[in-house]
């Protein structure tokens, strides 16, 4: 059993010995058996599969459309759903500043302001929002707020994700940190396990 590490999962790959091709499947089929009792829900998919597919996957199962808005990852969670060609995904929304953001809420500024003070609260607003504005039956948002130290390329910080739908909505926050490029692919990908989670009852 190898592994290979890459920004926001590991690849985990299986090699056998044996006398023969099927006496090889045997043992991988056993290892991964085991790998699978280990890990459970942390695996998202097998060989060529990806996360962003499998989950448009789920949610095509269920029957439900998915619509996004983003500030810190810049778009790139609409990007990987619509690089699926699934067509769960109807609407995403890219709001990186404060004036694009109010407008899309349509808030008041001292309301506003409030939520800006409050990341985890702000990001389900947008996710409550989208759902209503997009009327699609989940809508995932992502937000975060990081700082950066004078002269010091990395960024210190938290990503908020919410998910709003017909039942309880859902939220996380997840401290992260480093290059600037590297925190956004995180908190891409940790935005959308969190709605292959929710979509398996699993979040």
């Amino acid at each position: 059993v190898g592994t290979r590490a890459a920004i926001g999962d590991v690849r985990i790959r299986i090699a056998a010995r044996a006398d023969s091709a099927e006496g090889a499947a045997a043992l991988i089929a056993t290892m991964e058996a085991e790998i699978r009792r280990r890990l459970g829900i942390l695996i998202y998919g097998v060989d060529d599969e990806t996360l962003q597919g499998n989950t448009a996957a789920l949610l095509a199962g269920k029957g439900l459309r998915l619509g996004t808005v983003e500030t810190l990852t810049g778009g790139a969670i609409a990007q990987r759903f619509v690089g699926t060609g699934s067509p769960v995904f109807v609407q995403g929304a890219v709001l990186p500043g404060a004036d694009a953001q109010r407008a899309f809420l349509g808030c008041p500024a001292d309301e506003f302001e409030t939520l800006c003070r409050e990341p985890a609260r702000l990001a389900s607003a947008l996710a409550g929002t989208a759902r209503r504005r997009f009327g699609v039956d989940v809508a995932l948002a992502n937000c975060g707020s990081f700082q950066t130290e004078a002269g010091k390329p990395d960024c210190t910080g938290e990503s908020h994700t919410a998910l709003a739908r017909a039942d309880a909505p859902l939220a996380n926050a997840q401290p992260l940190g480093g290059e600037p490029g590297m925190v956004r692919e995180r908190a891409t990908i940790l935005a959308i396990d969190l709605l292959r989670r929710a979509m398996l009852g699993a979040a």
